[in-house]
């Protein structure tokens, strides 16, 4: 039997459903709204609701930046919630330098899956070190929270990665590459069959994703800065943003529309009344924003540093482009405007298909525990 695990509920409330009659699954433990129900009361999940009530509710209060810098208060709820779960013989735990204490626990009577959704916290160091020396911004960076990152990734057996750069990181950093296993994320339903060519003088254009310095908008308006094509661009920036970030984007010059956080359905919205979906990050673990793009219907243009490139590449819907290359993305853009690019998708995997892959890779483990 096993246990998955995660500190809040992430992608994991698109796949969980299809374990509600897996009589190997013995607990889903997160944490969540308190009226969260995920698996129709089958009596196999539990929700810690304290450490994600308490972070949201403080949020709303004194914002993200603040409770960032505090979230030891928030991890320390988690740790404490988690002190009295029943291991089983495989427990998959998202790692997110808050579980180290279970993880150790869990180990002592089984094997633990640690699941990356991020490159390993030395590269994403590295990345943000350098971001802080191009544009001059300050990043906040937990030394605790580090280390704690690097322990869990000790006392895992395995590593559960959603694309290749993730995998091919923890590689890079002597993880054993037997133990890493890659099952990417999928889309909520099967009837993509295609994305649309956008038409139309002006191209509305929407960036969806928090608005840090390794999400790429900056080499994005510059790109855009530069153009040949004669184009009329609707640019629209959506999620959580750094104010010192917003500061030196907004001297760039190129004209944008910055919406805020928003409800996950008004997102959705936003994407499908777009013409184009761009992912310009230099860093993303994967980016499902591109595989809700595409379920609308909308093509994308996703960096080659975001694990969803894996899927596009493979299955169609967009462009893969290098942000950082000086015409990669009007290169892009052009193929996408005129219509160059697979636009045949109905192959990408589904939720349904890597909840069947998960359900196969704990099973396994779970056979060589005996």
């Amino acid at each position: 039997m096993f246990n998955i695990i995660v500190p809040g509920i992430f992608h994991y409330k698109y796949y969980i459903e299809y374990f509600s009659e897996d009589d190997n699954l013995k607990k889903f433990i997160y944490s969540h709204k308190i009226n969260s129900n995920f698996l129709d009361g089958s009596g196999k999940e539990t929700n810690l609701f304290l450490r994600e009530n308490f972070l949201q509710f403080f949020i709303k209060i004194f914002g993200a930046k603040y409770c960032y810098r505090k979230i030891f208060f928030f991890d320390m709820l988690w740790s404490l919630s988690t002190r009295f779960i029943s291991p089983c013989k495989v427990n998959l735990v998202l790692m997110q330098g808050n579980s180290n204490s279970l993880i150790k626990r869990l180990a002592l009577h089984g094997h633990v899956v640690g699941e990356a959704v991020n490159i390993h916290p030395t590269e994403m160091l590295k990345l943000l070190n350098e971001d802080k020396l191009f544009h001059g911004i300050d990043f906040f960076w937990s030394e605790t929270v580090y280390r704690n990152k690097l322990r869990e990734i000790q006392n895992v057996d395995y590593i559960l990665a959603p694309s290749m750069c993730v995998k091919e990181s923890y590689i890079k950093h002597g993880f054993d590459k037997n133990k890493i296993f890659l099952i990417p994320y999928g889309v909520s339903f099967s009837n993509t069959s295609s994305v649309a060519i956008p038409t139309g003088s002006k191209l509305k254009i929407v960036v969806v994703g928090q608005v840090f310095p390794r999400k790429g908008h900056y080499y994005l308006l510059k790109s855009i800065q530069k153009l040949s094509l004669n184009l009329d661009l609707d640019l629209h920036f959506i999620g959580l943003a750094d104010k010192q970030y917003m500061d030196v984007l907004s001297s760039i010059g190129v004209d944008f529309t910055y919406h805020g956080s928003l409800s996950h359905s008004v997102v959705l919205d936003f994407i499908s009344s777009s013409d184009i979906s761009v992912l310009p990050s230099i860093e993303d673990g994967f980016g499902m924003v591109a595989m809700e793009s595409i379920q609308m219907g909308v093509p994308v243009i996703v960096s080659k540093f975001a694990g969803a490139s894996d899927i596009i590449s493979r299955y169609g819907g967009g462009v893969v482009y290098d942000p950082l290359s000086s015409n990669g993305f009007e290169t892009s853009l052009q193929k996408i405007i005129s219509g160059r690019f697979s636009r045949d998708c109905h192959d990408i995997p589904t939720w349904s298909d890597y909840a069947i892959q998960l359900k196969e890779l704990l099973k396994n483990i779970n056979e060589d525990c005996h």
